[in-house]
């Protein structure tokens, strides 16, 4: 569903005073619906068999989208000028199509919001899912502002760095947290190649760029070693606690 979408968008940007608002919706729809998805909100479904797949899906998108635009040279590219005037024959009915996915996804974030059995007391996201929001909003925000309002290239490469370097945080966090491998590695990756990544594009001496590569290889080996044995240590540990339970 993700390319066609996509392809609506393309055309909906021959609307020459809404270029950034639909540029923004158009990056930032797809982690937004991924990660609101919830299989419960489904007609005769009471398991979420998907919704850890979708989530994992979106987490992929933002790494990926966070990396791009972490470096300079995609703001110093994006410009509203690098939208000509299309000669596209608009359609109403991708512009429905659209919308019926903006709200679909207002939808399921509504349903995320709204008190649940556990709480029936108290609106609001758990703590993930507000990182999560607020990561769409600032990303939102910010390609909007630069596209629509005023071209901010420097101001946008380092809000888009700190995302990526929260993101990466609260991976290794929730991999240490829970013993997920997946969002550990994922995190030291994602946080490795945001330091690479810097050293490289800025000119810096090229010893000073093999002592960072040195460290950061250093740095993954030993974190990773550490992780496993923690890992291994509570796995360990958890048929001692599950018989003293019982």
């Amino acid at each position: 569903l993700i390319p066609p979408l996509l392809f609506s968008f393309i055309e909906l940007l021959s609307w020459q005073n809404y270029r950034g608002l639909w540029v923004a919706i158009a990056i930032i729809l797809p982690p937004a619906l991924l990660w609101s998805y919830d299989d419960t909100l489904l007609p005769k479904i009471h398991t979420r068999l998907f919704q850890p797949l979708a989530r994992t899906l979106a987490i992929w998108c933002f790494s990926i989208l966070f990396f791009y635009l972490s470096f300079n040279w995609p703001w110093n590219l994006i410009f509203p000028s690098m939208f000509p005037s299309s000669n596209l024959h608009f359609s109403w009915f991708n512009y429905l199509e659209i919308m019926l996915f903006i709200g679909i996804t207002l939808w399921q974030w509504f349903n995320l919001a709204k008190p649940h059995k556990i709480n029936p007391q108290r609106w609001g996201f758990d703590a993930v899912t507000a990182v999560i929001g607020t990561f769409i909003v600032v990303t939102a925000g910010v390609i909007y502002w630069h596209l629509s309002i005023n071209p901010i290239p420097e101001l946008a490469t380092f809000l888009i760095n700190i995302e990526m370097f929260l993101l990466a945080a609260g991976l290794i966090r929730i991999g240490l947290g829970r013993g997920n491998r997946g969002a550990f590695w994922g995190g030291l990756v994602l946080l490795t190649l945001q330091i690479m990544s810097r050293t490289f594009e800025y000119n810096t001496d090229l010893l000073f760029k093999s002592l960072v590569f040195v460290l950061c290889g250093v740095g993954v080996i030993a974190a990773g070693l550490w992780f496993e044995r923690h890992l291994s240590s509570v796995s360990l540990k958890l048929p001692e606690n599950t018989n003293e339970i019982a």
